[in-house]
């Protein structure tokens, strides 16, 4: 995992923890100051590869997170092996 994707979803899981839903694109881009909602998709999409997060495509604040991040050793996946 690069410091991104954990940055990423270290806020995805807060924002669940404080709020009970899931975060939109936009409120993900403005936490992590990145440039466009397409550069958090990509993310979001490489957490989504790597079994971090699952989201409904075409749904609204759908990202539900799978493996939490405090578990999550830099290069590793979550079921064990190595990315």
């Amino acid at each position: 995992m690069t410091p991104r994707q954990k940055q990423c979803l270290d806020y995805i899981q807060r924002y669940w923890d404080e709020h009970g839903y899931a975060p939109s694109y936009n409120d993900i881009r403005e936490a992590l100051s990145a440039k466009s909602k397409s550069s958090v998709a990509a993310l979001i999409e490489q957490l989504v590869q790597r079994g971090y997060v699952t989201r409904t495509p075409h749904l609204a604040r759908s990202i539900q997170v799978v493996q939490r991040s405090h578990t999550v050793h830099n290069g590793s996946s979550p079921y064990g092996a190595s990315s």
